[in-house]
């Protein structure tokens, strides 16, 4: 590949044992319609033959494709989309995972998007899910759907920061499409947080992004795959919930510490407040989600445990425990709810018999 080759697209993807997958992905992005892109993928060390198969594409297409690699497993996507951010020389990144694919005019539909608006961040809100099955639909996640045109979201921070914990706003980074200067200039990477990277990643960007546009358009497939990292993950035990509960912590601090050096927080202090409060939310719901039904007495013991080891930042320890224990009442509350409409439910359903 040529030094000086500055594409419009970077296309980024981290690999890790897709051997079945990975090339009906780099056959997507090269039957595209927009041929003004690169293609990175980022092996992170595979014991599959992923690496045999990119490495007949890089053989194939040594103009337009690097295959790296990591030099041990990250147990996640984190890493190799971090490199592969660095090594790319794109005006717009486009992160896509290496078991999904996109359609044939995305790149095309992206990056007109992106230029008509002037948009640092581009979102499509609803993409292809592909079940084990074969079977295909359009989806979404239900909250974050708004936009049946191009929209953009509202240049306040606050505004973003209140939508975003309202979950109106979607963070996943598989078909994250954004400008590659604001991810270099502002030093945004992913963390190793295993299931909340993603969100952290996106709520970091909110809070940098001059543009943000949201769109309808349909161009990501999105495969659910239960041998993926994320499906590996579950477990329902205390140890894992707790070493997932330390990992949010972790993320506030960092995001405590990021946005520490934006001027709009110095100026309002009180949006850090916004912010901290939209992440333990969404992370927090999320891991319930993610474990099942954790017991409201874990997930007291975890939390009391856990915010006792936050570092000496006396002031951000005390407003998470406050807002931890004002989500965690509210969650015993939904919790005792869901319990009581079923039971209501068993009631009728043994009078109807």
């Amino acid at each position: 590949m040529a030094k000086n080759f500055s594409p419009a697209i970077s296309v980024v993807i981290p690999m890790y044992n897709t051997e079945r997958y990975i090339g009906e992905c780099l056959d997507s992005i090269f039957a595209q319609t927009f041929q003004d892109f690169e293609v990175i993928v980022v092996d992170d060390c595979s014991t599959d033959n992923s690496y045999k198969v990119v490495k007949n594409y890089v053989e194939r297409f040594k103009d337009k494709i690097q295959l790296l690699s990591t030099k041990t497993n990250s147990g996640g996507a984190w890493r190799p989309r971090n490199l592969g951010m660095r090594f790319a020389r794109g005006e717009y990144l486009f992160l896509v995972d290496a078991d999904d694919f996109i359609t044939k005019t995305a790149l095309e539909e992206l990056y007109k998007l992106a230029k008509d608006f002037d948009a640092d961040v581009v979102q499509c809100e609803r993409y292809y899910r592909l079940e084990a099955d074969g079977k295909i639909s359009i989806t979404s996640e239900p909250w974050a759907v708004s936009a049946d045109k191009p929209t953009l979201e509202s240049s306040n921070v606050v505004e973003r920061l209140q939508a975003f914990s309202n979950r109106k706003i979607a963070w996943n980074a598989g078909g994250r499409f954004m400008r590659r200067d604001v991810v270099m200039e502002q030093n945004l990477e992913f963390l190793q947080l295993r299931t909340t990277e993603d969100l952290l990643f996106t709520e970091t960007l909110l809070c940098v992004a001059k543009n943000w546009l949201k769109v309808p358009n349909v161009s990501y497939y999105y495969r659910k795959n239960e041998n993926s990292v994320t499906q590996k993950l579950q477990s329902r035990d205390e140890k894992h919930f707790k070493a997932h509960f330390n990992l949010v912590i972790k993320g506030v601090e960092y995001l405590d510490k990021f946005l520490a050096e934006l001027d709009f927080f110095k100026a309002h202090p009180e949006a850090k407040l916004l912010a901290f409060d939209a992440l333990i939310n969404l992370s927090l719901q999320w891991l319930l989600v993610f474990f099942g039904q954790v017991s409201p007495q874990i997930l007291d013991k975890v939390m009391r445990e856990e915010l006792n080891l936050v570092s000496d930042a006396k002031a951000l320890s005390a407003f998470l425990f406050g807002r931890m224990n004002r989500l965690h009442l509210q969650l015993i509350k939904t919790q005792q709810e869901n319990q009581q409409l079923k039971s209501k439910i068993k009631i009728l359903e043994e009078e109807k018999s």
